[in-house]
């Protein structure tokens, strides 16, 4: 992506530094410039890759610069990574797809978090983890019967998959006690984790024990597993790069290193999910506990809430009468 389509073919004059600042990459004093539009690049920016895919994103990401972006874009940018103001006037790394845009430093800082994309490919076929064996019934890779669906709830059911309670449309068996979320149900085979520093998709498995990389939780539901590391369970795989809570209006990325305390249990954390506009910081926790859970000693489900009336916001579960 670049001047006149491919930056890597654009010819230069060499000018001497005058203070301007290079279109491509960085501020500093450049040594080449467009004699047609005043195109100004810095030599090393030169040869920085066109397209790159990136750990904490599942589509590849394009190097460009204000001139490239679309009228409609222009705005305000913070980078995914730093979480500082990005000037698109000195270049990026964007996806149209998404709207992610990350500095071309912060990007290219570690090398073992990108490579370098050659040509962009047709998306992979998303595989499936179930098909369908009637309109209202599947066959689903973890369960030897067939599946059927349903929007009613029924009694104190728990999903096979994510463990949590079954709160909206899910599938059952008919034969044995076992039920999935609609969602768990549809999830593929294959997925790429945003955090997970191997770029290779991983795998879904089922049907074992095992210890969550991420949370330390111990669970036997679905498992998204890397051959070459440990396991994560489903509920931290399914947390998005920027996450949303029902507890806040804005959406809240990972600050990998900013000291706060968490606004739901008060604890201190120095990796929060953070709204930098309202101060608003979450445990990973406390982020991924669920709306509606139950207790042995009560029939009713509870609620999950969130009280900001007080000196001291937290939240709480209460029952749902």
């Amino acid at each position: 992506m670049g001047h006149g389509d491919l930056m890597p073919t654009l010819s230069l004059a060499p000018v001497q530094p005058s203070g301007l600042g290079c279109d491509i990459m960085c501020p500093i004093f450049v040594s080449n410039m467009c004699s047609t539009c005043g195109l100004t690049v810095h030599k090393k920016c030169i040869s920085l890759p066109p397209i790159i895919q990136f750990y904490q994103h599942r589509h590849p990401i394009f190097h460009t610069v204000a001139y490239f972006l679309e009228k409609q874009e222009f705005k305000t940018w913070e980078c995914r990574i730093c979480y500082e103001e990005v000037n698109t006037e000195h270049g990026s790394y964007f996806c149209s797809k998404c709207n992610y845009i990350v500095h071309v430093n912060c990007a290219l800082e570690k090398p073992n978090l990108y490579y370098v994309v050659d040509s962009i490919e047709t998306d992979e076929a998303v595989e499936l983890s179930f098909k369908h064996v009637t309109a209202t019934s599947i066959k689903h890779f973890s369960h030897d019967h067939d599946l059927t669906f349903s929007e009613d709830i029924v009694g104190d059911k728990k999903c096979d998959g994510c463990l949590l309670s079954i709160s909206a449309s899910s599938y059952y068996c008919s034969q044995c006690d076992f039920f999935l979320h609609k969602s768990c149900a549809e999830l593929p085979m294959k997925k790429h984790l945003w955090y997970h520093h191997d770029q290779r998709p991983l795998g879904f498995t089922s049907g074992c024990i095992l210890k969550c990389a991420l949370c330390d939780y111990e669970n036997s539901g679905f498992t998204y597993t890397c051959d070459e590391c440990k396991e994560n369970h489903l509920r931290c795989a399914l947390v998005s790069d920027i996450p949303r809570c029902e507890g806040h209006e804005h959406p809240l990325p990972l600050y990998r290193k900013y000291k706060a305390l968490c606004n739901a249990c008060g604890d201190s954390i120095t990796t929060p999910y953070r709204c930098k506009t309202c101060n608003f910081n979450f445990h990973g926790y406390c982020l991924r506990l669920p709306l509606v859970a139950r207790h042995r000693d009560d029939e009713h489900p509870y609620r999950l809430t969130y009280q900001d009336n007080s000196s001291y916001p937290k939240i709480s579960l209460l029952r749902h009468l």
